[in-house]
């Protein structure tokens, strides 16, 4: 594999790492109930259309 595509799958591994972190915020506020609902559905379902790989989303 060449650098830049080594580059790219980092990128991308890191990018991924990310986005999990930061659903896994959102579904703790949305449990402690700090978060809005409406917030909640629009934020992960903007998600899970931009990066349908990530299956850490939880249903609500």
């Amino acid at each position: 594999m060449n650098d830049t595509k080594k580059e790219f799958k980092n990128s991308n591994t890191a990018l991924e790492s990310k986005i999990k972190n930061l659903v896994k915020i959102l579904d703790g506020l949305n449990a402690h109930g700090s978060l809005n609902l409406d917030d909640y559905t629009i934020i992960t379902d903007y998600l899970k259309g931009t990066f349908p790989e990530i299956k850490a989303l939880q249903e609500v």
